[in-house]
């Protein structure tokens, strides 16, 4: 069994450079700015159970909000 608290912090992967400029991507899944990085959010110790969010600089270290944001999106897209 793992001994990590889970949901945390995976990679995180910023978007590439074009013209010597960071390019921007979607919205923040939490306060909706445009994001800087991919965060993936690991759910449990098993292999593929990453969630895949965008992040902005304010919000890509904080687990407990992603995860929140996530949560709440999915349980609106099921209704």
């Amino acid at each position: 069994m793992s001994r990590h608290q889970y949901p945390r912090i995976g990679a995180q992967r910023s978007y590439p450079l074009r013209n010597g400029k960071r390019q921007k991507g979607p919205p923040c899944i939490v306060c909706g700015a445009k994001s800087w990085c991919k965060v993936f959010l690991e759910t449990s110790h098993m292999r593929g159970d990453d969630e895949v969010v965008h992040a902005c600089a304010g919000h890509k270290d904080d687990a407990s909000a992603l995860w929140a944001a996530f949560d709440k999106r999915q349980k609106e897209a099921g209704k």
